[in-house]
Order: C-alpha cells, then structure tokens, then sequence
C-alpha cells in the first residue's frame, strides 16, 4: 500500500515502529504533527532565521537537514528523534 492511502494518525503509528524514541499515544502524535509543521518551515527558508506563527527563530538543523527527514518521513516512515528532539524542544513542545 502507498503511504498516502494512511491516516496521519497510521503514518505516526507506522513511524513508532520503525524509529526509536517514538511514543505511541495521541497526544505524542499531536505534538509530532506540530514539530513536523516546524520542520516544513525549515526546510523551505534558506536564511538562517525565520518566522513561525510570529516568532523569530535561528534553525537548529540545515534546511537540507530538514527536508532529509522529511523525506525520510514521507518515503519510509522513518525519523532520526535526536534531530527531531532538537526541533521539538527549540518550539518547547514535549517529546
């Protein structure tokens, strides 16, 4: 089945099992999709700060470092989580 016939909620799922650090619960999921949105903005500015929903930000990774996972999210339900940890706490939100 291609990933795009998945729920995001499957696709979090699918992700939990594939990468370490993950965990399984809505909440986490919704916190993730948050992150994820973060991420989308990183890797579309080239600048080394941007703004999110208001706030300026420097990036923590390299926009190549952000579509990386994106891909990575996308193609194979996969993430590094010590990268995405840095994202998630850079927006203070949990892991």
């Amino acid at each position: 089945m291609k990933k795009s016939k998945y729920s995001d909620y499957e696709n979090y799922i699918l992700l939990c099992e594939n990468s370490k650090g993950f965990k399984l619960n809505y909440s986490h999921f919704l916190n993730f999709v948050e992150v994820r949105k973060f991420m989308k903005q990183i890797a579309n500015v080239g600048s080394d700060t941007f703004n999110y929903e208001g706030n300026i930000y420097n990036k923590k990774i390299t926009s190549a470092d952000a579509q990386r996972m994106l891909d990575n999210l996308f193609n194979y339900n996969r993430c590094d989580y010590a990268m995405y940890r840095t994202v998630a706490n850079q927006i203070k939100v949990p892991v």
